[in-house]
């Protein structure tokens, strides 16, 4: 019998891997976990009152903390217990926390809590719902941070295994939160496992933070603190840096039409978009080309169709459907990297095509309601932060019995799925990061792709989101792709 920790695979660290770094967005930028700051996240164990909790915000802020917690759904052991506010305590957060410039996170118990909690930073697993699987399963299909709480009877290797049912359904934005353990002892309510800190830092990859895990005051909180910060938890003090503050990052601009999108990710589209297209035409051998072509015709746009392309990035997609449009259709490339569409007019310019590209989120799109005839997204949902909004809004622009195309890697199975895998995790990084000067994020690219549901999986996510009335898959390269074909409801 394997071991459980082997099929942790996704949560595992590669020997000299880098942490995950995940951002948090907040009023004043965005907060980062996994870096070099050492982040603290302070504030009620439940949300009681509005003077309540814009009193802790105010001193959370004052102390020089980023984050603000408090719970508006609360589990209680015992059933007379307080259970919460629910959906106003969410909104009590939220309001107190952006007032004192704090990013928040709040505990979601179940799925159908979670429009309440649309505005919440970091979305918490606590403890009791460690191995609440269909929990689990609903955020992994969400691209925004979650924090998970190891259960006070659960091992490390559950831990992380629960970790892996987020990362397997594609959200990589997971943090590790040690919660304490259950022992003989009650003084101190749970026992604070320091070293599975310390553990959990060198089998993962995901950042990692300690909770409350003492009862009493102030100074066995600090105590509990202070042991994490020696552990290295959430990754070492800034040299130089004040106690309890957080290093400033950057928050980029927001795209028109819609909210903030994942920092990180547009950031490391930037840093690579001068010499995208050449690293893409070397790493995929040519082979994306054909790739597009496929995703045209199972599109089925004809002459005078208006298309929407999302992701597009330097325009490839969407002057392959310029061509099969003609020139009474219409194209529009959008990206919600500004960096990656800059060479995407001069490409068209040469090409001889008209195609008007701008920059817009996914998310949120700026168009009318059933203004396209097609719109289409490659090799771009898996890096949105929710994939299953995406589908929607994608649906939401195109007009009935009109089609949502998604070209996106799968996971190639037998001995030729072993060899891709090789390929992608070792080749690429390497070559990518040599044509590019940033290896990390072709590191980053064939993990999320690995991790993001593919075949059926992705059927059963077009499927929940409730858009469409056909729905189809075609396997590319014995599945190293698929494109994804749904007609619109």
């Amino acid at each position: 019998m394997k071991a459980a920790g082997e099929d942790a695979r996704l949560a595992q660290r590669r020997p000299g891997g880098p942490t995950t770094l995940v951002r948090l967005q907040g009023p004043r930028g965005a907060v980062e976990l996994g870096g070099r700051a050492f982040v603290v996240m302070a504030g009620p164990c439940a949300v009681e009152s509005a003077a309540q909790v814009e009193e802790a915000a105010r001193a959370v802020a004052e102390a020089g903390c980023a984050v603000l917690r408090g719970g508006a759904f609360k589990p209680r052991t015992s059933p007379y217990a307080f259970q919460g506010l629910g959906a106003e305590g969410a909104r009590l957060l939220f309001e107190s926390a952006h007032r004192n410039g704090l990013a928040a996170v709040t505990e979601v118990m179940e799925p159908a809590q979670l429009p309440a909690l649309e505005r919440a930073a970091l979305l918490q697993i606590g403890a009791r719902n460690m191995q609440n699987f269909t929990l689990l399963q609903a955020l992994s299909r969400l691209r925004r941070p979650v924090l998970l709480k190891r259960g006070p009877a659960a091992t490390v290797e559950e831990w992380l295994l629960a970790a892996e049912y987020l990362l397997a359904g594609g959200n990589d934005q997971v943090v590790l939160c040690e919660r304490g353990i259950r022992t003989f002892e009650t003084a101190t309510r749970n026992t604070l496992d320091i070293s599975a800190v310390a553990l959990a830092k060198q089998r993962t990859h995901a950042p990692r933070r300690s909770a409350h895990a003492a009862r009493g005051g102030a100074e066995r909180r600090c105590a509990g603190a202070a042991a994490a910060r020696a552990a290295r938890a959430d990754g070492p003090p800034r040299a130089g840096g004040r106690r309890g503050r957080t290093r400033p990052v950057a928050s980029g601009a927001r795209p028109p039409g819609g909210p903030a999108v994942s920092e990180q990710v547009r950031e490391m589209f930037a840093s690579i978009a001068r010499r995208y297209d050449a690293a893409n035409e070397v790493l995929s051998l040519g082979v994306h080309r054909g790739w597009r072509r496929a995703a045209v015709r199972l599109s089925g746009v004809v002459h005078g169709d208006r298309v929407l392309d999302c992701a597009t990035g330097t325009g490839d997609l969407a002057l392959a459907f310029k061509r099969a449009v003609g020139p009474t259709g219409e194209v529009v490339g959008t990206d919600f990297c500004a960096e990656m569409l800059a060479s995407a007019p001069a490409k068209a310019r040469r090409a001889g095509l008209e195609v008007r590209f701008e920059v817009a989120d996914a998310l949120a799109l700026p168009y009318a309601d059933r203004s396209f005839d097609v719109a289409s997204i490659a090799f771009g949902i898996r890096n949105v932060d929710d994939p299953l909004r995406c589908l929607r809004e994608m649906a939401r622009v195109v007009r009935p019995s009109g089609r949502v195309v998604v070209l996106e890697f799968g996971q190639p199975r037998g001995p030729f799925g072993a060899l891709f895998r090789v390929y992608s995790r070792q080749v690429m990084p390497a070559i990518g990061g040599l044509l590019t000067g940033n290896r990390s994020a072709y590191e980053y690219l064939p993990r999320t792709a690995a991790a993001f549901p593919a075949g059926d999986r992705f059927l059963a996510l077009m499927e929940e989101a409730g858009s469409f009335s056909q729905r189809s898959a075609t396997p590319l390269l014995a599945g190293t792709a698929y494109v994804y074909v749904g007609t619109v409801a």
